[in-house]
């Protein structure tokens, strides 16, 4: 069944904003030219997108990376699809003009729910059985040619199979906000810290994270604002993080930490989250907070 949840046109032309069902055929798509923004609920093929140049939004929950071709959507700015295995993935560094990326290796929404985690598994366990194929295997990382999206200011990456990311991640010069669901993330490059647009680095993974530590070059992220390390139950410490202007400090979820990491006089911060962490008592140097609003310390061991 079809049913259109927006559509936006000019006079008489073709819409530019269309919203489709779950399941549909979109063969019916392959004249509308003017399409700018497709939100679907089902797979699309790339028989429907080719004819779509001027497509700058995909929005989908089913869209396999290795379904869409990267010459047909070279004007995308946001897109959001999910990544099975290898397939397309050093297609996706082609993308040059993206700002958004959302990439999940489920077919449910993916932040952070038991159906979305079951998903993955039955995911996974298909790739296990077609081992001679290279493009269903998971992928432990992203290319190293991701760095060719100089215009990226988004990244969610949702992967349970993701266990490190690229040494030259750093060169992501416009990244903004990075949203990592990535339960078998072990650590974070050091290049990391070249990320000088980076405001928003969020660790929160669908169980419990691997992570182990975080690099000192952190320190390095001039404009970061929130800093979010949530389940983390292997983390132990964090490095110092003086110098940085974080409004944001929520380590909810990190048992293993016993110790608040070095402040310092951080004006800018605004909300502290130590909930469910193993720290039972807090610096001297927590009284130099001046612009502490919220503090919140509940079921700490």
């Amino acid at each position: 069944m079809l049913w259109w949840c927006q559509i936006l046109s000019i006079g008489q032309s073709s819409p530019t904003n269309v919203c489709l069902s779950h399941g549909l055929s979109l063969v019916c798509l392959q004249h509308y030219g003017r399409v700018q923004v497709l939100r679907a609920g089902g797979p699309l093929n790339d028989c429907s997108l080719g004819a779509m140049s001027n497509l700058a939004i995909l929005l989908d929950t089913e869209t396999e990376l290795g379904d869409i071709n990267a010459n047909h959507v070279a004007n995308m700015l946001w897109l959001r699809c999910i990544i099975n295995g290898r397939a397309g993935i050093d297609n996706l560094c082609q993308l040059t003009n993206l700002v958004t990326l959302e990439l999940t290796s489920s077919v449910c929404h993916p932040w952070g729910n038991a159906v979305a985690a079951s998903a993955e598994k039955d995911l996974m366990a298909q790739a296990d059985d077609d081992s001679t194929n290279e493009d269903a295997q998971p992928i432990a990382t992203l290319p190293s040619a991701i760095t060719q999206l100089s215009q990226l200011h988004v990244l969610k990456l949702a992967c349970s199979s993701i266990t490190c990311l690229p040494s030259t991640f750093g060169k992501l010069k416009s990244l903004q906000q990075l949203y990592l669901c990535c339960d078998n993330l072990v650590g974070l490059p050091n290049s990391i810290g070249g990320l000088t647009s980076l405001q928003l680095l969020s660790v929160k993974p669908q169980c419990w994270a691997k992570l182990l530590d975080l690099p000192t070059s952190i320190t390095g992220l001039s404009a970061l604002s929130t800093l979010e390390l949530h389940d983390c139950t292997c983390l132990r410490d964090v490095p110092d993080l003086t110098g940085l202007n974080l409004h944001r400090l929520d380590l909810s979820g990190c048992v293993k930490l016993q110790e608040l990491p070095e402040l310092g006089s951080m004006d800018s911060l605004r909300t502290l989250i130590l909930n469910r962490t193993s720290i039972r008592s807090l610096p001297a140097s927590v009284g130099k907070l001046a612009g502490l609003e919220t503090l919140c310390m509940q079921k700490c061991s």
